[in-house]
């Protein structure tokens, strides 16, 4: 029996960038997995080039190196300035972090899950061969999207990919869509490619493309773009979720020595875009982006000025900074809106539930230092 079809795309055919699979920490995220899930239900086909396979293997050994280093650094401070909630039993299961573990092995294993993710969603790897050489490198001397005037030399391997992928479907008489977050990318110009800037965009031409649900579609639309007043006091409550996005930013800077945060005061939000990710008669899941300004108490130590004793094992002249500065975030949520009916027609939103904050960017605006203490030893 042939598949009734809910969905009238301009392609069946998706190929996958892989910005999408770091961004989706390859396998492990809910909008890849929700993609897949979709595809497989309407019989459409995901691709990627066999570039882009290898891109994923080679970060998928840098990320665990990295994470190799990070464990050991989370080892050593829970076991050295952190100890002491050993002593405590529901602490202790903290404590149990590996000390060590072989990289060639957990990359083998990673690869295997990688590759059975592949084979059980039915994601083609598409040999590169399909790409032509001259037409890469004629883009290249003419400086043409995805070449730019920087770093020409590693667009090279966005610049087969995408000549493969025009290839592949001039061959079969097909166009494609092509999912990804890389600017480069993006800006290239072609007739046989519909590019989708994220899986969030592309998950919404699926909802868009239903007949099942087109007014519904429009009246969601439509309605999130003037609920930025409902979002804000939606936000209200989840500070510290907000503030600890820039906390995790700025760890890791050494102008933030010691680090420590409180929950910030949320001054104003705006809505920047949305997309509709799925959607039914009871409830719509968007991923949204808005502009956030918040105030957030910051403390932390200042070395510019300091100077390490290895005698004494200590840092002196450390200046301890106390602010509570304004700063302007980027942030997107995924957002779950359930609706109010009379009779058989959504006329508002009955709830709106926000959940997994991501820091898209950041900017300070406004920079008060409430306290700095100079001099203090360290």
């Amino acid at each position: 029996m042939r598949k009734i079809r809910f969905m009238i795309l301009e392609s069946q055919v998706i190929f996958l960038d892989t910005s999408i699979f770091f961004s989706e920490n390859f396998i492990e995220g809910t909008k890849l997995n929700q993609l897949t899930k979709t595809a497989s239900k309407e019989g459409l086909k995901i691709k990627i080039v066999d570039i882009t396979y290898n891109e994923c293997l080679k970060r998928i050994e840098s990320s665990i190196s990295k994470t190799k280093t990070i464990f050991k650094q989370v080892n050593a401070s829970l076991n050295g300035d952190g100890r002491i909630l050993r002593n405590l039993p529901e602490y202790q299961v903290y404590y149990k972090i590996p000390k060590r573990f072989t990289l060639v092995d957990e990359n083998d294993k990673m690869i295997k899950i990688f590759d059975d993710f592949l084979h059980s969603n039915k994601i083609e790897v598409i040999d590169s061969s399909f790409a032509n050489h001259k037409d890469v490198f004629d883009k290249y001397f003419k400086k043409e999207p995805p070449f730019g005037t920087g770093q020409k030399k590693d667009e090279f391997p966005d610049a087969f990919v995408l000549d493969c992928i025009e290839k592949y479907c001039l061959k079969y008489k097909t166009t494609c869509f092509l999912v990804s977050t890389d600017n480069d990318m993006l800006s290239y110009q072609s007739k046989i490619i519909h590019f989708r800037e994220g899986l969030p965009a592309m998950l919404d031409t699926f909802v868009r493309a239903s007949e099942v649900y087109k007014e519904l579609y429009n009246f969601m639309k439509d309605k999130i773009s003037y609920c930025s007043e409902e979002i804000q006091e939606k936000l209200i409550g989840n500070e510290d979720d907000l503030s600890v996005l820039l906390y995790e930013s700025l760890i890791y800077d050494p102008h933030y020595e010691e680090l420590e945060y409180e929950p910030g005061e949320i001054l104003m939000v705006e809505m920047d875009s949305h997309y509709i990710m799925s959607l039914n008669e009871e409830e719509t899941e968007a991923e949204i982006e808005f502009d956030l300004c918040i105030r957030i108490p910051l403390f932390y130590n200042d070395l510019s000025m300091a100077h390490y004793d290895k005698e004494d094992g200590r840092y002196w002249n450390v200046t301890n900074i106390a602010e509570n500065s304004v700063y302007k975030l980027k942030v997107s949520s995924r957002a779950l809106f359930e609706y109010l009916f009379k009779g058989d027609l959504p006329i508002d939103f009955e709830d709106i539930q926000l959940s997994e904050f991501q820091l898209l960017s950041w900017e300070k605006l406004e920079e008060n230092i409430e306290e700095k203490s100079e001099y203090t030893d360290w």
